[in-house]
């Protein structure tokens, strides 16, 4: 469900993003790219989630933005695992996340909605493995 509603998102997102919103989406993976340079969970977490949020309100659909947003209700928790896991190699966290934010953000500068879909469907579905190992901070939701 969530990849299915994530990709219609970011396809439409691709169509209809402005100059702004693809602004503010590179000033937000800036920031995920140096809490995960810095391996600060959290941030990376708080980061992670707001980048995806934006880029899903430059859909411009209320309902589809509501419903992604009831979703992350629910699996927020289990990011932490997720995120915390990126850490355990060096230097994978930030590239794990640049390069698969970078081909999303490419896709939406160029408005191509296919490309867009498949680069956050390649995203949602990489991070898969990563909420399978146990995570070693601790955080809620283990």
């Amino acid at each position: 469900v969530r990849v299915a509603l994530e990709s219609l998102a970011v396809n439409l997102a691709a169509e209809r993003i402005t100059k702004e919103e693809l602004r503010d989406l590179e000033k937000l993976e800036r920031e995920l790219e140096l809490s995960a340079r810095n391996l600060d969970i959290d941030q990376f977490v708080r980061a992670n989630i707001r980048f995806h949020l934006a880029m899903y309100r430059a859909s411009h659909s209320e309902t589809i933005i509501e419903m992604v947003q009831n979703l992350y209700l629910r699996f927020v928790p289990t990011l932490y695992t997720a995120c915390d896991n990126l850490k355990r190699v060096e230097g994978y966290a930030e590239a794990f996340v640049v390069n698969h934010h970078r081909d999303i953000l490419d896709a939406l500068a160029a408005h191509d909605s296919k490309r867009a879909s498949h680069a956050l469907e390649r995203d949602l579905y990489e991070a898969v493995p990563l909420y399978d190992l146990p995570s070693q901070a601790g955080h809620i939701g283990q």
